[in-house]
C-alpha cells in the first residue's frame, strides 16, 4: 500500500508540474500585459495633466475637456490593468473574472460604436458641415491656424510667432 501512495503521490506532482508550466506562460503574458498597459495609462494621465496645465491660457471650454476626459480613461485603463495584474499575480479566479467581464464588455461597446458609426459615415460631410457652421469664428480661427501649422516646418512656425 504505501508503494501504491508513493506512485500516486509521484503522479500527482507531475501532473501538477505540467499544469504549472502550461499556466506560466499565460500568467507570464498577462502580468507583461497588464504591466504595459500600467505604464501606458500613466503616461497618458502625466500627458493629459501637462495639456491642462499648457492649455490653460486658452479660454474656450473646449480646450480642456478632451484632456479631462484622458485623464479619466487614464485612470479607468489603470484600474482595470491593476485588476488584472493582482489577479493574474495572486491567481485569484474571482478577480480574473471580473477583469474578463469588463474586457469583454469593452469590446462589445467598442464593437456596437463601430457598427453604429458605419451607417453614419454617408451623413458625416453633412454633418461636419453643421457643425462647422455653429462653430465660433475664433474656434475656426484657431482650428484653420492649428492645421496651418501642422503642414507647415517648425521654422516658418518661428518666424509666425516672433
Amino acid at each position: 500500500k504505501k508503494m501504491q501512495r508513493n506512485n500516486q503521490k509521484k503522479h500527482t506532482f507531475r501532473v501538477e508540474r505540467r499544469l504549472y508550466f502550461c499556466a506560466s506562460p499565460f500568467k507570464k503574458g498577462l502580468l507583461l500585459f497588464n504591466g504595459m498597459f500600467m505604464l501606458i495609462s500613466l503616461i497618458l494621465i502625466g500627458t493629459n495633466i501637462l495639456a491642462i496645465e499648457k492649455l490653460d491660457f486658452l479660454p474656450n471650454l473646449y480646450s480642456t475637456t478632451f484632456p479631462i476626459i484622458g485623464i479619466f480613461i487614464g485612470v479607468f485603463i489603470l484600474l482595470l490593468s491593476f485588476l488584472g495584474f493582482y489577479g493574474a499575480m495572486k491567481e485569484n479566479q474571482t478577480l480574473l473574472a471580473i477583469y474578463f467581464v469588463i474586457l469583454t464588455a469593452i469590446i462589445l461597446t467598442e464593437v456596437a460604436a463601430v457598427v453604429n458609426l458605419s451607417k453614419k459615415l454617408d451623413h458625416l460631410p453633412l454633418l461636419l458641415d453643421v457643425a462647422w457652421q455653429k462653430t465660433s469664428i475664433d474656434d475656426k480661427n484657431f482650428i484653420q491656424l492649428t492645421v496651418c501649422l501642422k503642414n507647415t516646418n517648425k521654422s516658418f512656425i518661428k518666424l509666425l510667432l516672433v
